[in-house]
């Protein structure tokens, strides 16, 4: 069974105050409520693992996102807003753009806190990327250097230490591999409707409509959070391991991740979970709630599926080069019944961008000649459900495969 060390400060304060929405059945609904009603429309998945994300410098090693979407989609605004809930100062370090430098003599430390970069564009130098994947995934940087010091040169040798998250946004579907594997992708919602609902929100009515997220409360509550003794056990992690659809090597640090987001989820709802010796114990209602969110941005990330709208778009263009070598993205729009064209040729760049599609235009064609390039995935669950847990903790690896949700 996996446990995690107990988390600096995690020290449990008694006389403290018990916050209200510790006792809250479901936080990251009270969350999505909270900022919805503040005027963040949609993006419920977005909203709540940036969060919970969040609250894992808590534990051992924190989990890593890249909220990945196309200019304008909303999500800087959708990080604005959940890094608002937390206190900064104990929370996270925010840049728009660093060398390695920067990163190394910024004052303060990383320990237990997040790195943010507004814009991934802002990672420039391959010096910064080395910096920040091994302070990620070594827990600590050592940088040595030579300083001039009254005529003479002298070693000097800045340490910083974490364990540290990182927090990023890009239009890219894909970025830099070192980078990529370290962290998980979460896409934002490019659809009409999302579109709509925005609009809708920044209309007279809509605005009417909103209210000020209670951001005091938010912080109070992680504050107490960060005081209590926060050391999960998850008393089904062998099962998970045993049921999870086993893929390439980034498994490896996805199956980290997935662990550190339940014990994140049950220490969020400690006052309504049991102890065991002082361990907060996992319930399946966090391995539930954790799988709703990652499931299908897993499948994708691995390579097992593509998101709805990729699948959409790359299956128009095999109907319609049926007997044709290529269709035009003019053609690929009206077949998906999408208004603005925009958005059918930022759908088709990224699978070509994926390998799924490709352009085959020449120096006489005046747009995109867009044609089949491989097969897309069959969609694949690569987590267990939660009845196949449950059925494994009860009789063993052999019954829960068969189990149905």
């Amino acid at each position: 069974m996996a446990r995690s060390k107990k988390a600096a400060p995690g020290r449990a304060a008694a006389s403290v105050q018990v916050p209200e929405l510790a006792l809250s059945p479901d936080i990251l609904e009270a969350l999505d409520l909270d900022l919805t009603r503040g005027g963040v429309v949609g993006e419920e998945r977005a909203k709540k693992i940036t969060y919970l994300a969040l609250n894992t410098k808590l534990c051992d090693q924190p989990v890593s996102l890249a909220l990945k979407g196309v200019t304008g989609a909303g999500k800087s605004y959708v990080l604005k807003h959940v890094l608002r809930l937390f206190p900064k100062k104990t929370t996270y370090a925010e840049f728009s753009s660093a060398s390695a430098k920067a990163i190394v003599y910024a004052k303060g430390d990383y320990q237990h806190k997040f790195i943010v970069f507004h814009e991934a564009a802002g990672i420039t130098h391959e010096d910064t990327k080395t910096a920040l994947k091994v302070l990620v995934s070594d827990g600590r940087l050592i940088h040595k250097t030579v300083e001039n010091i009254n005529g003479r040169f002298t070693p000097r040798t800045v340490r910083k230490y974490g364990p540290t998250g990182l927090i990023l946004t890009t239009t890219r579907a894909k970025l830099d591999a070192e980078i990529d594997s370290r962290v998980l992708s979460v896409p934002i919602t490019d659809t009409p409707e999302q579109t709509r609902a925005i609009l809708l929100s920044m209309t007279t009515h809509g605005r009417a409509e909103h209210r000020a997220v209670p951001t005091e409360r938010w912080r109070a509550f992680h504050e107490w959070l960060a005081q209590q003794d926060n050391r999960v056990d998850i008393p089904y992690d062998t099962c998970l391991a045993e049921l999870v659809t086993f893929g390439p090597h980034e498994w490896r640090r996805l199956f980290r991740h997935i662990l550190t987001l339940i014990r994140a989820h049950a220490m969020l709802h400690q006052r309504t979970r049991d102890r065991k010796n002082g361990l907060i114990v996992a319930s399946l209602m966090d391995y539930a709630a954790v799988r709703s969110l990652l499931a299908e941005l897993l499948a994708v990330q691995v390579g097992a599926d593509v998101t709805k709208e990729i699948r959409e778009t790359v299956e128009a263009v095999k109907r319609l080069t049926t007997f044709e070598l290529s269709v035009p993205a003019t053609a690929v729009k009206r077949e998906l019944k999408i208004r603005a064209l925009s958005t059918v040729q930022r759908r088709i760049g990224k699978a070509i961008e994926l390998g799924y599609l490709q352009d085959l235009r020449d120096y006489r064609s005046p747009g995109m000649q867009i044609a089949p390039r491989r097969d897309l995935p069959e969609p694949t669950n690569v987590l267990p459900t939660r009845a196949q847990l449950r059925a494994c903790m009860r009789s063993g690896r052999k019954h829960a495969a068969a189990v149905q949700e």
